[in-house]
């Protein structure tokens, strides 16, 4: 018991004297092929620590600068690529739905660049915040994939409505999600 207690206490020291050197500034730069993260420690030394951007950060940056005007796409790229269960796939719907507009507006009141419909919203939601806008595409999908019998195309089928239009917004966004799967980095 009292060796435990005492390798405690040795474990929280070294804790503290690791805490003491502490960074004293921290920087990240993105491009749309490599990270690059700097920390300057307080005693002056600094450290820079490159890494590559994962495959799907630039494919996706590349679909959005090629198709379209958004103000931040290599933000837009990564809140995708980091935080979306099928990266691409949602990037070839947002693709589809708004050519990645933050912005936009259809003449059936959906909104954002996912143009999710009113009745989708929460109280309090903001469409136009991309990260919850992207939590709730994910959402609507899986729910119309399950009414859908699990039929990921059929899923996306219905996320757009249905008719012929709904077919070829299929078809569309399929193709587009294998031409990303397929590109080179």
């Amino acid at each position: 018991m009292k060796y435990n207690t005492l390798l405690g206490l040795a474990i929280t020291m070294l804790v503290l004297s690791a805490s003491q050197v502490s960074c004293a500034d921290y920087s990240r730069i993105s491009t749309p092929h490599f990270i690059y993260e700097t920390v300057h420690f307080a005693a002056g030394d600094v450290k820079t620590i490159v890494k590559k951007q994962p495959a799907d950060v630039t494919k996706i940056f590349r679909l959005i600068t090629e198709n379209s005007h958004n103000k931040n796409p290599l933000k837009l790229a990564e809140l995708i690529a980091y935080n979306a269960k099928r990266p691409l796939l949602m990037a070839a719907m947002g693709l589809h739905e708004s050519h990645f507009k933050e912005s936009a507006r259809s003449r059936c009141g959906a909104v954002s660049i996912w143009q999710l419909m009113p009745e989708w919203h929460w109280p309090g939601y903001s469409p136009y915040d991309n990260a919850k806008n992207l939590a709730k595409a994910e959402e609507v999908l899986e729910i119309k994939t399950k009414e859908a019998g699990g039929d990921l195309h059929k899923g996306v089928e219905r996320y757009n409505g249905v008719g012929k239009e709904a077919v070829a917004y299929r078809k569309n966004v399929l193709r587009t999600y294998e031409e990303l799967k397929a590109q080179k980095v």
